[in-house]
């Protein structure tokens, strides 16, 4: 049974392996000076344009950074414009040598019904050897305004999020 308060209670992706230690990982891929930073796929496989990003942040608790993507994505829905403007807050929490966990919550606007629904991904890194981590992905839609098209909102947005973060696992494998 699946608790409707849970935030993400959805696993999209679990077990997947990457070869790289936390903090290589987050140097490479997370840190504001990162060599690959998530943008770069953003353009390259997402063909996202005009990204405005902060740098992360203490969120003031000392253990939470922060950062804000605002961005236009391509629209593969058959309503609406060809580029939705999107906005993804990110939450960092990183367990020293042992994990991160990211949360993000995004927002569409400009697509017909995207006010509706926010999209809210956890992503949980694990160290699990000395050279490698593994990958969970989990995703939710919290629908803030009813609709009838509720059940067709969570297949296919769950279904674009899924290849959307095997697409950037795949990258982040690439550019090892």
């Amino acid at each position: 049974k699946i608790d409707k308060n849970v935030l993400c209670p959805d696993i999209l992706i679990e077990g997947v392996e990457i070869p790289y230690s936390i903090d290589d990982f987050y140097e490479t891929f997370l840190g504001n000076e990162a060599k690959y930073p998530r943008e770069k796929f953003m353009v390259e496989k997402q063909k996202t344009e005009n990204i405005e990003s902060t740098k992360w942040h203490d969120t003031g608790d000392g253990f939470t950074l922060g950062r804000v993507y605002d961005y236009y994505n391509p629209n593969p829905a058959p309503m609406g414009p060809p580029m939705a403007q999107a906005k993804t807050e990110y939450t960092l929490q990183r367990y020293n040598k042992c994990g991160i966990q990211i949360c993000c919550t995004t927002t569409v606007s400009g697509v017909p019904m995207s006010d509706c629904f926010v999209i809210e991904n956890r992503i949980l890194l694990e160290q699990t050897t000395d050279d490698a981590i593994t990958v969970r992905v989990d995703c939710g839609l919290r629908f803030v305004k009813r609709t009838m098209f509720q059940k067709l909102i969570q297949v296919t947005s769950k279904g674009g999020i899924k290849k959307t973060w095997l697409d950037y696992i795949e990258w982040i494998k690439s550019c090892s």
